[in-house]
């Protein structure tokens, strides 16, 4: 939470000078920003994750392991626009997580943090006139996920000790975010999509990841994130732009494979919806905030997400 307070003051304090893998961090990077030749932008997005009692009764009889109770992503990106229509962009994430460590039937508070898998990508970004006062903005983009992230616990996975990976933003199922890199590297795939009309705006997209065996032949399975976040710009001036959206975000995933078996509890399905609001100041500087929670129901793992808070900010230097 302290983190999130000091991007705030981080906007607060630019404001005068002033201007939409985790795959939810990526997302909000590439929207808050439009690609200008030879320009240099940089983002930070926050997104805390709550998490609540999962429907299964291992979660009072689990003797040893860990039980995550909040899951923190603070991702910088950094863009370089190569044209009007093309950038490159570098994804850092630095993760902390709060949880109880059991042993013996015994909890303690605990909390640890760490660089997590570096993205690299390229963009393609382009605006078009569809008639009627409409305008489209697509963009597409390909990466490269590089395992730079810490793989040690991924060892220490077995039947006694129930785990789940980070991926996609997100750590339902089991009882314990089981790593904060793969050791794999990882291949993304995405596409956005904003139709805008007078003041109404409606975004859209997906992000469907490759991925391949990482450390200690443990393999995270392909996962599919997408959201839609129609809604108004309430405030819409030339020098700045306030637009309230509804979100509506999901995220799915198959079961890991480790040594050629199947992992159990590490798939998921989760929906999630909630408020989020979208600020510009001129042309150099943009914010994001949203809070979701959970619309699925709990499944049978320990833990399982209950709510999210995003922010992000942008600026072109």
């Amino acid at each position: 939470m302290t983190r999130i307070v000091l991007i705030l003051l981080l906007i607060l304090s630019q404001v005068k000078q002033a201007f939409a893998c985790d795959p939810c961090a990526l997302y909000s990077a590439l929207n808050t920003n439009s690609n200008v030749e030879n320009s240099l932008s940089l983002s930070v997005f926050e997104q805390l994750t709550s998490f609540e009692k999962g429907n299964s009764d291992a979660y009072y009889s689990l003797k040893n392991g860990e039980r995550i109770k909040n899951f923190s992503t603070t991702q910088i990106n950094l863009n370089y626009g190569l044209t009007n229509k093309f950038s490159l962009h570098l994804s850092v994430p630095f993760i902390v997580r709060d949880f109880d460590k059991v042993e013996n039937f015994r909890s303690r508070s605990s909390r640890d943090s760490g660089i997590g898998d570096m993205t690299v990508f390229a963009q393609y970004l382009d605006t078009f006139n569809i008639g009627l006062g409409s305008k489209l903005v697509s963009g597409l983009y390909a990466g490269l996920k590089l395992p730079t992230g810490e793989t040690g616990s991924i060892r220490e996975e077995n039947n006694l000790v129930k785990h789940h990976p980070i991926s996609a933003g997100n750590t339902s199922g089991g009882g314990r975010i089981l790593t904060f890199g793969s050791g794999s590297y990882d291949f993304p795939l995405g596409a956005s999509f904003m139709l805008v009309k007078n003041r109404f705006n409606i975004p859209t997209g997906g992000q469907y990841t490759i991925r391949t065996e990482g450390s200690f032949d443990y393999r995270f399975a392909n996962d599919l994130f997408w959201y839609v976040n129609p809604g108004y710009f309430i405030i819409l001036d030339e020098d700045y732009s306030v637009s309230l959206n509804a979100l509506l975000s999901g995220e799915n995933k198959g079961a890991d494979v480790r040594q050629g078996d199947r992992v159990d509890l590490s798939s998921f399905s989760n929906l999630f919806f909630g408020p989020s609001l979208a600020v510009t100041f001129q042309s150099n500087l943009g914010l994001e905030a949203a809070y979701q929670v959970r619309t699925t129901s709990k499944d049978n793992g320990i833990i399982a997400p209950e709510d999210r808070l995003r922010l992000a900010v942008s600026y072109r230097f």
